[in-house]
């Protein structure tokens, strides 16, 4: 004998069917001997709710200050420090999002970090130069003055 409302075998003697539970005795329904075609129904899986990851903004605003300050002459070096902090927090994000790639705002502040890094680091190397110029400058014409003012007080 065959369920009418699954369609699955179900043993002589049963009161319920032994797949989905259908009363078999008692209901006035008679059971049929042939199996019942059910039409197949596809079951969806439930949509993963969407996670925003807290760690993407925080990406952008790191790779936007090294960029802000890799681009100024005198703070370049702050640039380098919050290129390396934009890093950092993007590499945290990787861990949170299981090693997908970086999205959206995650994205954009992994690039505006290693840009404000490199820009940093080549302007923080034009300051240095820049730095031992004057410096050599400035001992150079200190000893250049320091000399002429001993010429003109000697001839005086």
């Amino acid at each position: 004998m065959y369920c009418n409302k699954c369609g699955n075998p179900i043993p002589d003697g049963s009161a319920f069917c032994p797949a989905c539970g259908a009363p078999v005795a008692g209901t006035g329904e008679e059971q049929s001997s042939e199996p019942v075609s059910v039409p197949a129904v596809r079951v969806q899986e439930p949509a993963r709710p969407v996670v925003v990851n807290p760690l993407y903004g925080d990406c952008l605003k790191w790779g936007i200050m090294s960029l802000a300050f890799a681009a100024s002459f005198y703070l370049s070096f702050l640039g380098i420090f919050f290129g390396y902090k934009a890093k950092n927090t993007c590499e945290d994000a990787l861990k949170i999002n299981n090693g997908q790639p970086l999205t959206g705002k995650a994205k954009v502040g992994s690039i505006l970090g290693q840009v404000g890094r490199i820009l940093g680091i080549v302007m923080t190397v034009l300051l240095v130069i820049y730095l031992i110029i004057v410096v050599a400058y400035a001992i150079f014409a200190g000893v250049w003055f320091t000399k002429v003012l001993d010429t003109v007080l000697e001839n005086m």
